[in-house]
């Protein structure tokens, strides 16, 4: 029995992500269909306000001498590999927008960042930037999305890591998926902006994307040591590429006594803080904080009676976000530095954290919700488990000894991490790729000529 082509598409169109992902290999006419660049915007129109809950994906790097790097991605609930990706030796996942992860170089500038789709694992490389604002910067890439717009949008940050002088300049440069022309608020092109500030992003906490906001962890000023805590939070509107720093939580003096470390992650669609709470000998409490916007824009106000914000439209906020307390549990090991840290919550209301190679569990449904913020003692965790060590073939260090915690850069044989947020989709990510210029397609593929050669014998035996 055949099945008109717009009849099956109807039907094929109200599945999910991967139902229609496995279409594929039903046969080659649905196979057809689904491939069509027009079913697939079809599908993305008809689930973008999908209400589904964001899934967990366990993404690893591997790294092999004289090998392309390669990132292997794991959906967490089903245990199923996902298409494994290709990057550019020395890249690594910056974030996770919607269905697509993006990967960038920490260490170069103008390298292209990369963004990909694990589910049709296609993968656009993006166009380059102009000339980076300065030396010896770091830098933090994000993608994000605006729901008002539909548009997907590139953030790279650029940044002194020495910020000890307040009037240091964050500079920050736009990209617009997909539009064409250039300047303006969604042209296409890069686009720079910057602003003053004492507040630095911190590189080790991947920045978050949440229902068109992303959300990026930052340093306060430098204490008389010249530690940094982790005790501002910056808020970034992907549509209209305006920004709010937040302060964090807990008051700045107890942010002082506590030395706080701070991790973001997404719990059903808000952003939540792992704050650790070390007690020296005692352990540490971990804390998880749940924010919700204020409604209206009537923000709560609290005053900072040492405010150390650079003086202008945006850093000088003395406000918080609307913060609930909602879980808190006891660690007898201490705090160690320069470890792979996650949370996220899963399916059966199961927390998990984890620290280095081990894992915490705590069971939100057999403890009371809203602790004690000023509680010394919280109940335990309910399980711990020891993960797979993953070694470094080769170790580089680079830090600043005025930084609160310094940031290293480790070349690992294979290194992996959990990232919440994924929602998967069928839409390529070359549809968001304008229209390559003709000198941009004769200088990107003129180095391909071999592989086609190749490609030209080894068929031509295939065709006799």
């Amino acid at each position: 029995m055949n099945v008109p082509k717009e009849l099956l598409r109807a039907i094929l169109v109200k599945l999910p992500t991967r139902d229609v992902a496995r279409c594929c290999y039903v046969c080659r006419l649905w196979r057809a269909v689904v491939s069509k660049p027009s079913f697939r915007d079809l599908h993305a129109a008809n689930h973008a306000a999908d209400s589904a809950d964001a899934e967990l994906l366990l993404v690893s790097e591997r790294r092999v001498p004289g090998w392309t790097d390669e990132a292997s991605v794991f959906n967490v609930s089903s245990g199923k590999p996902m298409l494994p990706v290709t990057i550019p030796r020395g890249y690594s996942l910056a974030n996770v927008c919607n269905g697509f992860l993006c990967f960038f170089h920490g260490d170069e500038a103008k390298a292209p960042p990369v963004v990909c789709n694990p589910v049709t694992g296609e993968k656009l490389t993006l166009p380059r930037e102009g000339p980076a604002p300065g030396d010896h910067l770091s830098h933090l890439v994000a993608l994000g999305f605006s729901p008002s717009t539909h548009e997907y949008k590139l953030f790279r940050f650029s940044f002194c890591p020495d910020n000890s002088y307040p009037g240091n300049r964050v500079h920050l440069h736009v990209h617009t998926l997909g539009a064409t022309g250039g300047g303006g608020g969604g042209g296409g092109g890069w686009r720079h902006h910057f602003y003053l500030s004492v507040a630095r992003p911190i590189r080790y906490n991947p920045p978050l994307y949440i229902d068109g906001k992303l959300y990026l962890v930052n340093t306060g000023s430098a204490q008389s040591d010249y530690r940094r805590i982790a005790d501002r939070m910056l808020v970034l509107d992907v549509a209209t590429e305006t920004r709010r720093m937040y302060r964090l939580p807990y008051p700045k003096a107890q942010a002082r006594h506590w030395n706080p470390l701070v991790d973001a992650f997404e719990m059903n669609g808000k952003l939540c803080l792992a704050v650790n709470v070390l007690l020296g000998h005692y352990g540490r409490n971990i804390q998880f904080w749940v924010m919700s916007p204020p409604p209206d824009e009537q923000h709560l106000h609290v005053k900072d009676e040492e405010d150390d914000g650079y003086d202008d439209d945006h850093d000088s906020d003395d406000y918080k976000l609307y913060w609930d307390l909602r879980y808190s549990f006891h660690v007898d090991d201490r705090y160690s530095d320069f470890q792979m840290t996650a949370a996220w919550l899963d399916g059966g209301g199961m927390l998990c954290y984890r620290h280095g190679d081990t894992l915490y569990k705590y069971d939100t449904r057999i403890h009371s919700a809203s602790p004690d913020p000023m509680a010394h003692y919280c109940p335990p965790y309910d399980h711990k488990l020891q993960l797979p060590a993953t070694a470094p073939s080769s170790f580089k260090c680079e830090q600043d000894t005025r930084e609160y915690r310094p940031f290293i850069t480790c070349h690992w044989d294979m290194s992996w991490d959990i990232y919440c947020g994924y929602r998967p989709t069928l839409l390529s990510p070359l549809a968001l790729s304008p229209p390559p210029r003709q000198d941009d397609y004769d200088e990107d593929h003129s180095g391909d000529k071999l592989e086609q050669d190749v490609l030209n014998i080894v068929r031509c035996h295939q065709e006799i």
